[in-house]
């Protein structure tokens, strides 16, 4: 005979009855029929079962309460299950207190990248504060666990809870661009970062370490792109929807056919995707431009002079006190650092500032500088300083996060804009503009100011720029489309954009959006079904990266987090700290606390 279909208590829809309470002692606590007597529970809300456990074990004793007697009885059962209650719900607060504890500092560790094993320093100090202000609340402190593997368990919970966040929010993805690079660890372990930049129908823009990979082996455009294809695979992504890739532009990176981006380029297209973007991060690209300048026989004799002081510590105090003797401007030297490219600036012109007093210098340590006597490597060192202070100020403006790719180019024109003046300017020896080479030019100079020298160098330079920078000036009519629509002439606008183009520009109330609100929202307010193509350029727009600057930024978090004293840090827990560090999303403790037990570590 077939077995029959097991019989569901909870279908039967049974209730608790009141009246139960007087006759057997029971009432419903968490959904369960409690027993007040022995705080024993009962399956099933059915008075059969209930009446034969009071019979069985209650029924001698307590039948002989009746009327008052009885009602008094169970209102003093009820209190101490009440009390009970209480306790235990207390008890679980306090647990559930510590647990968070613990996690807040986890999370505040990780953004400042400190050893997981000073969460035990965290709570001494606490404790010491503690029984300083309020001895009374000493022992709900000690039940915070700070050790250090239970920072790292928090740790790990975080680093899994914001990639759940991830995932969740790229499913919602309409489109994606991804910004690559990869730098070396102090424990020479190849570290990849990839960064991912997506926006949903509401053109909500997503910005997020996507992942971490540690290369052990070779760094190939094989290996990278093996590396990447995981990345995608991780958050389920649709390489249909990749619509850029930004690279640092080494060889592994953009070699033509083997290369990252060629590898990527082919798996999109076999997806049946359009072709990606693909750029060399701009930032990186004006760093390059500004190397052409090839006044490297200028930094030889700065970087030496400055070594000589700085790098000897008798020598480094012997300058201070000089310069205070002569009652000098400045204080000291800045030293130099290839790294830091950015310092080059304030080094030269500190040099420059101080030529007279490091001359001096130099010359009683029997250390002889002839350059700063020549006039014409003075004026090379006063250009120097010029245009490499213009370099460094574009570079500041180029950094950031979440700048759009309109913004970056539009710095980049102006730029190249400026070099045309300056070109002209200084073919006509007008220095207002070269603030240091009108300081050397009021001095009795035995040579001119190098004008030919000057116009050959700003010539270099602008076409290096006009070179480098070919794959964003290919975008240009896109990146104005999309800055002002509103100035776009449609019969030379793409022609799948024209006729939107036309109903957008003959409508009064959007120029006035377009005037009032930033980008993102103006195109995130265009209606979907009468400018579906300009939405899609614009969350193309918005999604590009234009730089690598976010993975520079995340290796110097990476530094801070794995310096040599903590080499053995590994690379899953290193990941989690730089997810936790870089991220925009918030982690959801209430829900990790949740997940536990409750109970305090030890």
């Amino acid at each position: 005979m077939a077995e029959g279909k097991k019989r569901k208590v909870d279908s039967e829809c049974r209730n608790f009855h009141e009246k139960w309470t007087n006759s057997y002692f029971f009432v419903q606590k968490d959904k369960k029929p409690l027993c007040l007597i022995c705080k024993e529970t009962v399956a099933v809300f059915k008075e059969h079962n209930i009446k034969r456990h009071y019979d069985s074990k209650h029924k001698t004793t307590y039948d002989q309460y009746v009327g008052v007697c009885r009602e008094q009885k169970i209102a003093k059962l009820r209190e101490e299950v009440d009390g009970l209650t209480k306790m235990f719900n207390r008890k679980r607060k306090e647990n559930e207190s510590a647990v968070r504890a613990s996690f807040r500092v986890a999370h505040i560790l990780s953004k400042e990248a400190k050893p997981f094993s000073e969460g035990e320093c965290v709570k001494k100090c606490i404790l010491a504060v503690v029984e300083e202000l309020c001895p009374e609340k000493k022992n709900v402190i000690e039940a915070v666990s700070l050790s250090r593997m239970t920072i790292t368990r928090r740790v790990e919970d975080l680093g899994g809870d914001l990639m759940q966040q991830l995932k969740t929010r790229a499913g919602q993805f309409e489109m994606f661009s991804i910004a690559v690079d990869e730098s070396t660890d102090v424990s020479d372990t190849a570290q990849l970062l990839v960064f991912i930049r997506g926006i949903n129908c509401t053109f909500e823009v997503i910005e997020e370490l996507a992942a971490m990979k540690s290369m052990n082996g070779t760094t190939t455009g094989e290996d990278l792109f093996r590396e990447v294809s995981e990345v995608i695979q991780e958050l389920s992504l649709d390489w249909s929807k990749l619509i850029g890739v930004t690279t640092d532009g080494a060889r592994s990176m953009v070699g033509r056919h083997s290369g990252l981006v060629a590898r990527i380029r082919h798996k999109v297209i076999e997806c049946n995707g359009s072709p990606p973007l693909e750029l060399h991060c701009i930032i990186h690209q004006q760093n390059l431009c500004g190397k052409q300048l090839n006044l490297e026989h200028v930094m030889k004799v700065v970087v030496k002079c400055v070594n000589f002081i700085r790098s000897h510590a008798l020598n480094h105090r012997t300058f201070r006190e000089f310069l205070i003797e002569v009652e000098s401007e400045h204080e000291d030297v800045v030293y130099h650092s290839e790294v830091r490219w950015l310092s080059r600036g304030k080094v030269l012109k500190r040099f420059f500032d101080l030529r007279h007093e490091i001359s001096s210098f130099m010359a009683g340590k029997a250390k002889q500088v002839p350059e700063i006597s020549d006039p014409s490597w003075l004026w090379d060192l006063a250009i120097l300083c010029d245009l490499t202070a213009y370099l460094n100020e574009l570079n500041l403006k180029l950094q950031g996060k979440n700048k759009l790719i309109c913004h970056v180019y539009a710095d980049i024109n102006a730029f190249q804009a400026k070099l045309k003046l300056f070109i002209q300017q200084a073919a006509r020896e007008q220095l207002l503009h070269f603030p240091t080479c009108a300081e050397l030019h009021q001095e009795d100079m035995d040579v001119p100011f190098p004008k030919g020298r000057m116009v050959q160098l700003l010539k270099l330079l602008s076409e290096n720029f006009e070179q480098r920078f070919a794959d964003f000036h290919s975008m240009k009519n896109n990146i104005r489309l999309f800055e002002n629509p509103f100035a776009v002439d449609t019969s030379t606008a793409p022609a799948d954009l024209q006729l939107e183009l036309i109903d957008l520009q003959s409508q009064t109330s959007q120029l006035d959006k377009f005037r009032e609100k930033a980008l993102p929202c103006f195109y995130a307010e265009l209606c979907p079904e009468t400018f579906p193509t300009l939405r899609k350029l614009g969350q193309r727009m918005m999604t590009t990266f234009a730089s690598t600057y976010v993975c520079e930024q995340t290796f110097s978090v990476l530094k801070r987090a794995k310096p040599v004293s903590r080499a053995r840090l590994t690379d899953d827990h290193l990941h989690s700290v730089l997810r936790i560090n870089v991220t925009n999303l918030e982690p959801n403790i209430s829900k990790l606390v949740s997940a536990k037990n409750l109970q305090t570590s030890h």
